[in-house]
């Protein structure tokens, strides 16, 4: 049986239908959140909800439900390329060595950097993100697009397939940060001979 990914915005009402069905007001950015990290499954969304549904509150804000989502959120990430791009190594450097000492796990981190980054190049593509449907909901901030028209496409696609290589590196790194410091590296110096 082959599952099919759904969509954030498919997704949100499906749990805003669960959360209305067990009378609990949930804060629209924690079903956001929610949706994205499910990564289009349905059922991870769902099982992620009812964990926070467990928290036995009548309305849940964004600040409880934190604790649920994994560590790399979006300005992090948002950082961490502000930095790449601006050829800064020594904040990159540091930024992920206090990934590493806050137990971020690595390899979510670098799949969340893969999946910003492909919004990125989808935003520069189509920049009418309101006409299509590649779930670009959140990343409409102005900050996000004046991101994107820093980058030109070319070494968007370059970053993308940096750090697609570090993500198959991190598996078995004996200096677990290692292969993401070889990336970072890479990309600053890809920005510094621009």
């Amino acid at each position: 049986m082959i599952f099919k990914k759904v969509g954030v915005k498919a997704i949100i009402k499906r749990l805003e239908k669960i959360a209305k069905e067990e009378e609990v007001e949930v804060d629209a950015k924690v079903l956001e959140q929610i949706a994205i990290n499910s990564r289009g499954g349905i059922r991870d969304a769902e099982t992620l909800l009812q964990q926070i549904l467990s928290l036995g509150d009548k309305k849940i804000s964004y600040e409880e439900a934190e604790i649920f989502f994994p560590r790399s959120d979006l300005n992090l990430i948002i950082d961490f390329i502000k930095n790449l791009t601006e050829n800064n190594k020594e904040k990159v450097i540091f930024l992920i060595n206090k990934l590493v000492d806050e137990g971020v796990d690595l390899k979510d981190f670098n799949s969340n950097l893969i999946e910003f980054l492909r919004k990125l190049m989808l935003l520069k593509i189509d920049k009418d993100i309101e006409k299509t449907d590649y779930d670009l909901s959140q990343i409409k901030d102005k900050e996000i697009i004046a991101l994107s028209q820093k980058i030109d496409l070319k070494n968007l696609i370059e970053m993308i397939n940096i750090f697609i290589q570090s993500r198959k590196e991190l598996e078995y790194a004996e200096i677990p940060q290692l292969p993401l410091e070889l990336a970072a590296v890479q990309i600053c110096e890809m920005a510094g001979n621009k």
